[in-house]
């Protein structure tokens, strides 16, 4: 059956964590650790599971009925995948089908709380039946459970599940440790966090998935009886918001365009005429955004225009580079977007004018979801997040309340970084707005503009999620509006309630993204491994270049960075901050970091690439890269 996509559910729960300090600079190098054996890919297709764990009792949840409501994709780590769910015959019943479609990582939550009431206080631990499936055979994968308790994700205490054996698919994943950390009176969930999947590794393409029969039960060891018809509850700072790329832009005032569901075959062309109601939203600095999937999920996509202004009958793709798209696809696959300059640079300026058709095309046969035209803003996931403690505060309309500022707070606000609120009101789209109190921003201030009925100066990315960008903020208060600051608070002009409040730094847009080739690698704490550079690799490495490593270590917040070999980077150096505590120079979030070429300029100098002859990756624990992707800022 065709699965179900749900909304991603982004942006307001971002998890919180510190780039911890590791080892120190007289840590000595040591060799690369050899990687562990893996197990051989079995050449023969797994459809079904081939053996069946030991029951433990009664399931609470058997997915009999149909229903599955009660869980969701979390997709605000920038590494989580917008997997797809599905319910499927299974194991001689029903499970949950998750369907990685990008190849990044899978955290399932499920509203556990929602599941099983007042029962939550008799919770002593949490069984499932868990499998796996690939196309090209059996493939091992891992992960672990987290709590997510209230309105953040507890990742103090884990439990580790896998499916590692043939002969041991499916498994039983069992959840213990954690449950001490759930809380009676507010939104208890279970995220599983699908982290290591062997499949691409060899050669047996992205995991499948299973979730079968879900066992709740009590100190006793008696089953909980769970209701299954519960819709997920989305607890405070965890809002859905619609799913945003990385390298996408945030459209504001979006319209989509009606009719534009349509699919063909490879080579051919469909879409809808254009009349002058959607001839007036392609105007310059518009975005227009094709939601779409086809059998190779990678193959482009462009658009076909027929009109004068497009020279008659035209595609806006680079036919000359083997029918690149211009415009930009999602770093996670399934959408691209197409501004109006993008567009301009193969139709000319002014395509829009005697437009009479639009329509998409691929190479292979594809089907097209949606498509809508907007206009971006800068808001944009972070990195580097710190949470602001005790910004969880709430007040009436044109009330206001926040926290005191001291150094280390003050510090967070330098030119480039970025204030998240995550919050809500009544009317979901009142905007929220900052008060500063001290010299430097005037003795009291708002940073709003109140001479536009109270215009929000951030960016708004959905429902209840609004950035504040240093530089946002100086064009109101003026630069260094940091220095005297003693107070930060909220405001609005409707009862609000602020969930929380985060400074981080956006990562880069990218686009043109290539994936380096042999840099899917692993070593222990202090190795290293990498890649040969050659004289293609090296011309990847240029000003706006954006380097993007998806990775994993036991300790999952533990920064990752690139060590240089050759003249031009003094022969062998580390790229981070040895001098404070091994910071990296990126952008880090769980499982992600990015890097640009101007970071490694930092601490390798101008021309860093002109003769390395080899980069690698090291970490202060054990750690596993799964790709590095080297592309272009936008």
């Amino acid at each position: 059956m065709k699965a179900k996509k749900l909304a991603a559910l982004l942006l307001a729960g971002i998890m919180v964590f510190s780039l911890v300090a590791c080892g120190n600079s007289e840590q000595e190098t040591v060799a690369p650790v050899p990687e562990a054996e893996t197990p051989a890919p079995d050449p023969t297709p797994t459809p079904a599971p081939v053996a069946t764990p030991e029951p433990r009792g009664e399931a609470s949840i058997d997915f009999a009925d149909g229903n599955y409501g009660f869980i969701a994709m979390y997709t605000t780590p920038v590494n989580a995948d917008n997997s797809e769910l599905s319910l499927v015959d299974w194991n001689g019943g029903k499970a949950v089908q998750v369907s990685n479609v990008d190849g990044q990582k899978s955290y399932i939550a499920i509203d556990i709380g929602s599941v099983l009431g007042n029962d939550i206080a008799n919770l002593a631990g949490i069984d499932m039946t868990i499998g796996v499936s690939h196309e090209g055979g059996f493939s091992p994968v891992s992960g672990k459970y987290h709590a997510w308790v209230g309105s953040e994700l507890d990742s103090s205490k884990t439990d580790p599940f896998s499916v590692y054996l043939a002969t041991k698919n499916p498994n039983l994943g069992i959840a213990s440790k954690i449950i001490d950390l759930f809380t009676v009176g507010t939104d208890n969930l279970l995220i599983m966090y699908l982290d290591t999947d062997l499949g691409p590794e060899q050669d047996n393409g992205f995991a499948n998935f299973y979730i079968g029969d879900i066992r709740f039960f009590d100190s006793a060891g008696n089953t909980l009886k769970g209701d299954s018809a519960v819709a997920f509850n989305v607890p405070d700072g965890f809002v859905s918001s619609g799913g945003m790329d990385m390298n996408h832009y945030y459209l504001v005032d979006a319209v989509e365009l009606p009719g534009f569901a349509v699919s063909a075959g490879g080579w051919s062309q469909a879409g809808i005429p254009i009349d002058d109601e959607i001839r007036a939203l392609f105007v310059p600095g518009s975005i227009i955004e094709v939601a779409y999937s086809c059998p190779d999920e990678w193959a482009p996509l462009w658009l076909v225009g027929q009109g004068d202004s497009v020279g008659g009958w035209s595609r806006a793709v680079d036919e000359g580079n083997g029918y690149a798209s211009v415009g930009t696809p999602a770093a996670n696959g399934g959408s691209i977007q197409f501004s109006y300059e993008q567009l301009a640079t193969v139709w000319g300026e002014g395509w829009e004018t005697d437009l009479v058709v639009l329509e998409a095309e691929g190479c292979e046969a594809w089907e097209v979801y949606s498509v809508t035209v907007g206009m971006p803003n800068n808001f944009a996931k972070l990195g580097n997040v710190t949470e602001l403690p005790g910004f969880a505060v709430s007040s009436g309309g044109w009330g206001q309340a926040g926290i005191e500022i001291d150094d280390a707070i003050r510090a967070l606000f330098v030119p480039g970084s970025v204030i998240e609120v995550n919050y809500s009101c009544p009317d979901e789209w009142t905007p929220l707005w900052l008060v500063g109190q001290g010299d430097s921003v005037g003795g009291w201030s708002r940073a709003v503009d109140e001479g536009n009925g109270y215009a929000t100066l951030g960016d708004v990315g959905g429902s209840g999620v609004i950035q504040f960008a240093y530089e946002d903020l100086a064009a109101f208060w003026g630069d260094g509006w940091e220095t005297d600051l003693v107070k930060l608070e909220a405001e609005g002009c409707e009862a609000w309630e602020v969930f929380s409040v985060t400074v981080g730094n956006r990562f880069a847009r990218a686009t043109n993204m290539q994936e380096l080739d042999g840099f899917a690698v692993s070593a222990g704490g202090w190795a290293q491994a990498g890649i040969d550079v050659n004289d293609d690799i090296r011309a990847l490495f240029t000003p706006g270049m954006v380097m993007n490593v998806n990775y994993s270590c036991p300790g999952e917040w533990t920064p990752m960075w690139p060590v240089g070999q050759g003249d031009s980077v003094g022969g062998w150096s580390r790229a981070v901050h040895e001098d404070d505590g091994y910071r990296t120079v990126g952008i880090a979030a769980p499982g992600f970091v990015q890097f640009t070429y101007e970071q490694f300029v930092s601490i390798w100098g101008d021309g860093w690439e002109t003769e390395m002859v080899k980069i690698e990756m090291e970490g202060c624990e054990p750690w596993e890269v799964y790709s590095v992707l080297v592309g272009r800022a936008k």
